[in-house]
């Protein structure tokens, strides 16, 4: 079995490595210095030492929102009012024309 994890680095190459030493895989590169592994569920994190879980100080915008994205990419988003007139035609009643 393996997991997915966030990880961090300041030397993606140097992480990269370290993960496919340890029977991982990169699956996902934001930026030089953000990455999401797949890695087999028995590492512990603790053991690589060239990336961890910690988001470090400073890290720019566009990381910092794929960051957030990742994160949330299991909440399901509740469209349930924008969907709540798909299929009518715009001239439907109640509808006002464009």
């Amino acid at each position: 079995m393996t997991r997915d994890l966030l990880l961090f680095t300041s030397d993606f190459d140097a992480a990269k490595a370290e993960v496919e030493s340890m029977g991982g895989a990169v699956t996902q590169q934001f930026g030089r210095c953000v990455f999401v592994a797949r890695i087999p569920e028995d590492l512990a994190v603790d053991s690589l030492t060239m990336a961890g879980t910690e988001m470090p100080e400073g890290l720019d915008d566009a990381s910092r929102l794929a960051v957030d994205a990742w994160k949330n990419k299991g909440e399901k988003f509740d469209d349930s009012e924008a969907n709540k007139h798909e299929g009518r035609k715009w001239d439907a009643p109640g509808y006002e024309p464009p």
